[in-house]
């Protein structure tokens, strides 16, 4: 059945993008056999981290599945298989997604290289795609903040307790991020110095050893499993009520909170307190419903600022290392940045950005 992901030893080296799914293909992964195929592109200009198809099957068994393939641009899948993000991502679909208290597409079945996967999902193609773009009033972000609690406490991991899998990484685990972000600067300044405000610009080519500082307090207790990259982009919505999360290359164990602001800082159209404050009391009230006593509703907020000051980090070094320099892609990240400086401004970062 297809409720199962199913492992196969079919080479995926031949597979380069859309073009190259075939009938076959297709058959040899799923154990059946179909009349036809329908292959067409499906999130373009959505992403950069790899390549998405949508495949109509004939007889319908079921109707439709989305092929997820590795970046095609050779710097970017270098990079995604240096941090394991592809890896990642297959094997949080296999352990981890089944038993998650939210609506994730099904892994059908996995081929390839274990650090570059190609990816058969379930197609949840009667959802609505978030738009990152368009952006969200904080107030219509409760039921997922509601939502993200239930899930955040289903993989709560108390102070010395740590019942997640040895390959989920530790929040401060990687690279150096003093001297990534370091390394990363001057090229993001020549992009984008233009929008930022005079108290960053002057603030950011010194802001390394805070970061390195912020990532390390992310990373302890109590910590659960992250999304780390929660965007509307990753989001589907359904008419009936309900959404689903998409693209889990970057899961990782880290404070919730975390998650928190990252769809704050690059996805809300405003960041007036007052609304943050809503979304905190219902964050924290939810939890609380979900048995988790020891992340009180103060402690959510110093991590939210936390939060919002380390994800500078990770606006640099994006911005300056995954090769855009125009398009659809490149005026999102714009946006993102300027609705990320409204943020940190609301939550007042500039202590942080210089301990």
């Amino acid at each position: 059945p297809l409720s199962q992901p199913r492992e196969t030893q079919i080479a995926a080296t031949d597979i380069r993008g859309r073009q190259d799914i075939t009938r076959a293909w297709i058959e040899s992964l799923l154990g059946r056999a179909f009349e036809s195929i329908t292959v067409s592109s499906l999130g373009e200009n959505r992403g950069f981290s790899g390549e998405l198809a949508r495949v109509a099957l004939t007889p319908p068994a079921p109707a439709s599945l989305v092929v997820k393939l590795p970046s095609q641009v050779p710097e970017i899948r270098q990079m995604m298989r240096q941090m394991g993000f592809y890896q990642r991502e297959r094997l949080f679909l296999e352990s981890l997604a089944p038993h998650a208290p939210l609506t994730i597409p099904r892994l059908l079945a996995s081929c390839g290289p274990a650090a570059e996967p190609v990816l058969l999902l379930e197609d949840l193609r009667h959802g609505r795609p978030g738009d990152q773009s368009r952006g969200i009033d904080p107030a219509k972000a409760r039921p997922i903040f509601e939502d993200l609690a239930g899930f955040h406490a289903h993989f709560w991991q108390s102070s010395g307790a740590n019942s997640l899998p040895d390959w989920l990484p530790d929040f401060d685990q990687g690279p150096d991020i003093s001297a990534f972000y370091h390394t990363s600067w001057p090229e993001f300044y020549r992009r984008f110095g233009h929008q930022l405000p005079d108290w960053l610009r002057d603030l950011a080519p010194r802001a390394g050893p805070a970061l390195a500082s912020l990532r390390r307090d992310l990373s302890r207790g109590p910590t659960t499993l992250l999304h780390g990259d929660l965007r509307l982009d990753n989001l589907l919505f359904f008419d009936e009520g309900g959404w689903a999360l998409l693209d889990w290359q970057t899961v990782v164990k880290g404070r919730s909170a975390f998650d928190l602001a990252y769809l704050s800082a690059g996805n809300f159209r405003h960041h007036a307190p007052a609304a943050l404050a809503a979304l905190f009391d219902a964050y924290a009230s939810s939890l609380e419903k979900h048995g988790i006593e020891d992340y009180p509703l103060e402690t959510i907020r110093q991590d939210y600022r936390r939060s919002i000051a380390f994800l500078w980090a990770r606006t640099v070094i994006a911005g300056a290392r995954l090769g855009f320099e125009r398009g659809p892609t490149f005026e999102r990240f714009g946006l993102a940045l300027t609705r990320w400086c409204d943020a940190a401004q609301q939550a007042q970062v500039v202590d942080l950005l210089e301990a």
